[in-house]
């Protein structure tokens, strides 16, 4: 399904550079450093820089590499939208960002975010939000980050249509965030056809929640295993077709109430 929404987040920034954004004129690979928009076969952004790619077709695949920020809004990437090691990420579709039309923010292979190393200056490291993913929405092994797969904030509130599994899995919160909002961990109101996984991420402080909460899984199993730290848990309000599973988790935890039409267990269980 596809939901349009009014965002308001720090995307206008393409007015306080100051400098029109590049446009391609025909499918091509391109390197993306400041500001993009075109038809692309594949987008790289380098190591170390800052890509806003915005309202373009990949017919390929877009990734930021080692240390890079890389903003992807209303784009139509029909392979796989990955980061490998970078410093910060935002993915947003169908949103209107600054003047900008709302533009399709699809998927059509994989969204993959491994190995970010965050920065603590800035308000979130890992956003992904309103997208149509066609295969699996991947984030983990981040460090030092805040993971928001939709989140309780409006810029992000819509969540993300999944085709495939959503798994979140190994993410060391950062204890050191400035602006702080609701959740350093935030993975709400996604539509997920596959499975919900999340595990073994790490509140470093009491002030590092993490929050599971409004997800819709008709199909499906919703898994929550080995999260760990002093912060708070919520698993609540998720409506699962199969079978909801919470356990090892740290307290404080809190695992209801849901909506099961299966089994919950452990943590998780109802009165």
């Amino acid at each position: 399904m596809r939901r349009a929404v009014t965002a308001v987040v720090a995307a206008s920034v393409m007015m306080m550079v100051g400098v029109a954004p590049a446009v391609a004129q025909s499918p091509e690979n391109a390197e993306c450093r400041g500001f993009l928009t075109g038809t692309f076969q594949n987008v790289t952004v380098p190591k170390g820089e800052f890509c806003f790619l915005f309202s373009s077709e990949v017919r390929g695949n877009a990734k930021s590499l080692e240390d890079a920020t890389f903003f992807s809004v209303n784009n139509d990437i029909r392979g796989n939208l990955e980061a490998d090691k970078s410093r910060r990420v935002f993915f947003q579709g169908n949103t209107t960002l600054g003047g900008m039309e709302a533009g399709n923010g699809t998927v059509g292979g994989n969204v993959h975010v491994k190995d970010l190393r965050g920065d603590p200056a800035s308000s979130f490291n890992i956003g992904v939000c309103n997208l149509d993913v066609g295969g699996d929405l991947i984030v983990e092994n981040a460090n030092d980050a805040r993971v928001e797969i939709g989140s309780r904030l409006a810029n992000c509130a819509q969540g993300n249509d999944v085709e495939g599994n959503l798994q979140v899995f190994k993410n060391r919160l950062s204890a050191n965030q400035v602006g702080r909002f609701f959740d350093d961990l935030s993975v709400f109101n996604n539509d997920v056809g596959g499975e919900i996984q999340v595990f073994e991420n790490v509140s470093p402080t009491a002030n590092n929640p993490q929050n599971v909460e409004s997800n819709r899984v008709p199909e499906g199993n919703m898994q929550v295993f080995k999260n760990m730290g002093p912060g708070d848990k919520r698993v609540v309000n998720n409506t699962i077709g199969q079978n909801l599973q919470c356990k090892e988790n740290d307290e404080p935890f809190v695992g209801r109430p849901n909506t099961v039409g299966g089994n919950a267990e452990d943590q998780c269980r109802q009165p």
